[in-house]
């Protein structure tokens, strides 16, 4: 079975409802983890300021991408592990 790997970090609840329906409408499946404080910032904030990381199957990165691309997501630049 793939790995999870991360694809993008959002911020705010919208953002992150709108990603999610996205890429399960691709039949790519995702898990929504919030960052650190985003609970916190959740009650403080009224719930728009929330960050979360999108993960990926390992699999479905390069199709997840290119759905960020087409619909004009910023894609950020992984470090590579060595």
């Amino acid at each position: 079975m793939s790995e999870w790997v991360h694809l993008i970090t959002v911020e705010g609840d919208v953002d992150k409802t709108q990603l999610e329906s996205l890429l399960r409408s691709e039949k790519i499946e995702c898990v929504m983890q919030a960052k650190e404080n985003s609970d916190f910032l959740r009650v403080y904030m009224g719930g728009t300021h929330s960050v979360t990381d999108v993960l990926v199957r390992e699999r479905d990165l390069v199709r997840a991408r290119e759905l960020l691309e087409a619909f004009s997501y910023e894609i950020e630049e992984e470090e590579t592990e060595e």
